[in-house]
């Protein structure tokens, strides 16, 4: 009698396991390479409450998510503005924020149960705005758009906001949103009181914090982006101190390379043009000035916020923003 063998093979299925120990639970979770994904912020906005930066985005349905960190962009690369778990709100102030003279653009990252981290979401950077008065009592509305890695992010539009009390805003104009829409002219402010001013980008799709828990969140659902409040406190001092004192205008403003200075001056008075920095510091100064016109070149100055202040036969004064 013949013996016959049979051979059977054998197969060998590997699969991709990440396993996580604690000292009191063992566990193992099986993730597919690309489930953890990258994580959107919504929204990043100036909260009303405390003018800092508060950043804003919708949790995913992914379960295995662990916590959040928010960081924000720096010269020499990322600094952590907080971490919360998975439960906790996924809205977070950024307290070291300054958003009256200066933007800051934030990330935000996941981490899963197995410590795994994810992609660095696209960074969002809020409006920056800016004010000044122009001839005939007008304000000069001017902002830096919102940007999305980079690039200005189109809103659906953009809402006016003003006010003489700045806990109550109201809306005064609407308009369209759109690349170059970085400007708004007030014709006919409040004389002779502070002004307040915020400007909104409204979302087509409202950023809705806790949607996917399906509770009601503590705060929002979030229609507009707002920025900075800005006030006309230094111009409005300006034009109630003293009969002699006069307009100015600035533009471009914020300076990027070069803006242009305006002021009455028919007779050819000769003025004398200082700058300084919001500590009172005397930035640089130029003389021999008989003209109505100034272009200001940057050359030196950094970035941030500085007076303006024009000495001649009468006295003129503005804000000028350095990007």
């Amino acid at each position: 009698m013949k013996k016959i063998f049979l051979i059977f093979p054998f197969f060998i299925i590997l699969f991709n396991v990440s396993i996580s120990f604690s000292q009191t639970k063992y566990a193992a979770h099986f993730v597919l390479p690309d489930s953890l994904q990258t994580p959107y912020i919504c929204m990043v906005m100036i909260d009303p409450d405390t003018e800092k930066n508060m950043i804003i985005w919708e949790k995913t349905p992914d379960y295995l998510i662990n916590q959040y960190q928010v960081w924000k962009i720096t010269g020499v690369g990322y600094s952590l503005v907080s971490e919360t778990l998975e439960a906790d709100s996924s809205i977070i102030i950024d307290w070291d924020s300054k958003p009256k003279t200066k933007t800051d653009a934030y990330v935000l990252v996941s981490i899963d149960t197995c410590g795994n981290v994810s992609k660095k979401s696209p960074w969002h950077k809020p409006f920056l705005l800016q004010s000044s008065i122009g001839l005939n009592d007008v304000v000069n509305l001017s902002w830096q758009p919102y940007l999305v890695n980079g690039s200005e992010y189109i809103f659906k539009s953009i809402v006016i906001y003003r006010g003489t009390d700045s806990t109550n805003l109201v809306p005064i104009e609407t308009i369209a949103a759109g690349i170059g829409s970085n400007t708004y002219t007030d014709e006919n402010p409040p004389l002779n009181i502070n002004v307040y001013y915020r400007i909104g980008g409204e979302k087509e799709v409202p950023c809705d914090p806790n949607h996917i828990l399906g509770k009601k969140a503590s705060r929002g659902p979030f229609v507009h982006s707002l920025s900075n409040l800005e006030d006309n406190r230094l111009q409005t001092t300006r034009i109630t101190a003293t009969i002699s004192a006069g307009l100015i205008e600035i533009y471009p403003n914020p300076l990027e390379t070069e803006t242009r200075i305006t002021w009455k001056n028919t007779d050819g008075s000769n003025y004398e043009l200082f700058i300084f920095d919001l500590k009172g510091t005397l930035i640089r100064s130029i003389s021999g000035l008989n003209t109505q016109e100034y272009k200001l070149l940057r050359e030196n100055l950094r970035s941030g916020c500085y007076i303006i202040e024009l000495r001649g036969s009468k006295t003129y004064h503005g804000r000028l923003l350095v990007n």
